[in-house]
């Protein structure tokens, strides 16, 4: 058995035929954060750094982060109302994609997407940066979440819930956009591939499919539905044929 677990990942979500956005999606491949902190360690000798520390080690193994590639300034006095999918084939930065669900905030996407996808069943937690915590706006978040990324094909998009006073969201380039944590002790193999019209339509298929498998409170019923219909072998059969 392999000790390996190969993870493909495309930016944007959408073929970029279809991506009228100004924002520039030449974003480098994941980086392992405990090697980001590491060029920073102190040359003086510490007998007892966190770096020999094994608690902190494992904690973030298989943690990752995608950083920004340019600065970037979202003015959310110019934002578009939509529920429109994609957004993306619109000419906009970033959008309110429905009304939020808490008082007093703003439901913000830019458009940032992802598309990862794993040779194996692979469960990703998607959060914000936390080493430091880094935020493009007081008092916002990102919304976090994690699924199976080899047993479900839907679009990872930055969705950020932001303070109704905040003017602006400010992008800094090669600070971390988010970090995403791979629940497995194997090695992750990364291989990038771009989005085309056959696994857009994939994942489309994934983002409606509450239609067709009911609102479920769990995301099983949807992994049996993948298998059931577009099946996992499809999918990576179309990306490999689509590395880049």
């Amino acid at each position: 058995m392999s000790n390996n677990i190969t993870v493909y990942w495309a930016a944007p979500a959408v073929p970029k035929s279809f991506f009228q956005s100004p924002l520039n999606f030449n974003f480098s491949e994941p980086t392992k954060v405990l090697n980001v902190l590491r060029t920073n360690k102190t040359k003086e000798p510490q007998p007892q750094n966190v770096f020999s520390c094994p608690a902190h080690n494992s904690m973030l193994n298989n943690v990752y982060q995608v950083n920004s590639t340019q600065n970037y300034t979202f003015d959310l006095n110019q934002v578009h109302l939509t529920n429109s999918w994609p957004w993306y084939s619109h000419s906009y930065d970033f959008v309110s994609p429905r009304k939020c669900s808490l008082e007093g905030y703003s439901d913000i996407e830019p458009a940032y997407s992802w598309l990862f996808f794993a040779s194996e069943p692979l469960v990703a937690r998607f959060t914000a940066p936390y080493l430091p915590t880094i935020s493009p706006a007081d008092g916002s978040f990102l919304v976090c979440g994690e699924f199976d990324i080899g047993q479900w094909y839907r679009p990872f998009v930055l969705n950020y819930m932001v303070p109704k006073h905040v003017p602006y969201l400010t992008v800094l380039k090669n600070n971390p956009l988010f970090f995403v944590e791979f629940k497995t002790d194997k090695n992750i193999v990364f291989k990038q591939y771009e989005s085309t019209e056959s696994l857009y339509d994939y994942s489309g298929r994934c983002i409606r499919s509450p239609v067709e498998v009911g609102r479920s409170y769990t995301l099983e019923p949807r992994y049996n539905w993948l298998h059931e219909t577009i099946t996992t072998k499809v999918i990576i059969d179309e990306i490999e044929k689509n590395l880049v």
